[in-house]
């Protein structure tokens, strides 16, 4: 296997990889525009192992990729060039009761 630094965009772009089948905003939706889908999936844990099985290529969030990163399962191609942020968001009611459940998910979010 040859180091990260060594691969071209033309030879990521000509790999097999794993689109997502659930939408994404038009900037995301530009990165995959020049990949090769051969395979879509409609969630990250099917994008997950579909890249496990080292056919595909495809985009997975930094955190949810984290324990096969770590184990040496997965590595990241090109982090600083080929990355993304999705920002989030949580709404609640204004006027809302105290709920300890939601106000311990918010602190972590």
């Amino acid at each position: 296997m040859r180091n990260e630094s060594e691969l071209t965009l033309d030879e990521i772009n000509a790999s097999d990889a794993v689109l997502p089948a659930y939408a994404q905003p038009p900037e995301v939706k530009a990165l995959y525009q020049d990949m090769r889908s051969s395979a879509t999936a409609t969630d990250r844990e099917g994008i997950a192992f579909l890249i496990l099985t080292g056919q595909y290529i495809g985009y997975l969030p930094t955190h949810f990729a984290e324990r096969w990163l770590l184990k040496g399962s997965l590595r990241a191609i090109l982090p600083k060039q080929l990355n993304y942020t999705t920002p989030y968001a949580a709404i609640t009611r204004k006027n809302a009761r105290p709920n300890l459940v939601l106000e311990c998910y918010l602190s972590e979010l």
